[in-house]
């Protein structure tokens, strides 16, 4: 089930990264994801609590999601020739 999922998830950056930057783009997300299992285990080994783990990563995911409708804006004023 594991490979099936990663399978899905290469071939949808496959998609959304352009093609001179992709294979850094699905390296990063493969990486990312190897180093979150080894950090998750890390910080459970310093007797860090579950709640602890889930409210850790609310900064980072927060400045993505600003990241990315800033993106996304930049993308449609450039479709439409406007800006917001």
């Amino acid at each position: 089930m594991g490979i099936k999922t990663t399978g899905k998830r290469v071939r949808k950056a496959a998609n959304y990264y352009p093609t001179r930057i992709r294979f850094k783009g699905i390296s990063w997300m493969t990486g990312g994801a190897v180093f979150g299992a080894y950090g998750g285990g890390l910080l459970l080994g310093l007797k860090w609590n579950p709640e602890q783990l889930f409210i850790l990563p609310i900064v980072p995911i927060f400045i993505a999601a600003i990241a990315a409708r800033l993106k996304n804006r930049s993308v449609r004023s450039k479709m439409t020739g406007m800006t917001h």
